[in-house]
């Protein structure tokens, strides 16, 4: 992780206007916790991204990288994506340990073109990328964790995975409609958030879990389970940030598992 990489990050988003959130619709019903991106201009946020990583040192890694593309396939990666990045991406993470890239763009057919060429595929509509980091450089560092992911085009959506297994899994969940947005809790607590953010992280306490059991201490872990009153008695949680005059407006609200809520903007 680059020193204050994820701050300087986030401060991309300071340029941009409030976004309504469509992309959460398709999260999957398992989501132990995620974090949505929401750009108003995709074209100035591929710039700025590009201004933050040769700030961070990255500007020769992510150079050679496209020149590689551009020689063996003659794809101009990084110019065609950012023509076809639509407003929203973001990383879902699921009780089951599952990590999820979820892209919007303009363009799902072109963008498959694109992918086909730099990538060894399993069949018409899913692969792996050849290169190793190209999230990253195309998205920033919220996709750092996508070193060389499995990927597929669904409608206008791309979507990357870390395995094969995964990808599958998303595909079962997109195509049966296994979305939280099926549920009737969630909705009711999406309706006292805002309807526009830049940066949207949203924690599923029961989702979270085996997550939570995984990686905290057992001692700390047994009080969260177990504790009443206590973070069992929570539905979700979640935090915006929407910019406003380059820097940033938060939203917080905490849902208790009856309609009794905690509510609170600065």
């Amino acid at each position: 992780v680059l020193k204050n990489g994820l701050q300087s990050y986030l401060s991309i988003f300071t340029g941009q206007q409030p976004v309504s959130n469509h992309l959460k619709e398709i999260f999957p019903s398992t989501t132990a916790y995620c974090t949505n991106f929401s750009v108003s201009n995709p074209q100035k946020f591929a710039a700025n991204l590009t201004g933050q990583q040769n700030q961070n040192g990255l500007a020769d890694e992510r150079d050679q990288l496209f020149s590689k593309i551009k020689t063996e396939s003659a794809i101009k990666i990084k110019n065609d994506f950012d023509n076809l990045l639509g407003n929203e991406f973001a990383v879902v993470t699921t009780r089951y340990f599952e990590k999820f890239g979820i892209v919007s763009v303009n363009d799902g057919s072109k963008l498959k073109v694109l992918l086909t060429a730099m990538s060894i595929m399993s069949d018409e509509n899913t692969g792996q990328l050849s290169y190793e980091k190209l999230p990253l450089f195309l998205l920033g560092d919220a996709f750092n964790i996508f070193k060389r992911p499995y990927f597929m085009i669904i409608d206008n959506y791309l979507i990357f995975a870390n395995s094969s297994t995964e990808l599958a899994s998303y595909y079962d969940i997109y195509i049966n409609r296994k979305f939280l947005s099926k549920n009737e809790q969630f909705n009711k607590f999406d309706e006292l958030l805002a309807g526009q953010s830049n940066i949207s992280f949203f924690f599923h306490f029961k989702n979270a879990l085996p997550v939570l059991e995984r990686d905290m201490f057992p001692d700390v872990y047994d009080d969260v389970r177990s504790l009443k009153p206590g973070w069992g008695d929570f539905y979700g949680a979640s935090v915006q940030l929407s910019s406003v005059d380059n820097n940033f407006y938060t939203n917080f609200c905490l849902k208790l598992n009856s309609d009794t809520t905690a509510n609170k903007s600065k």
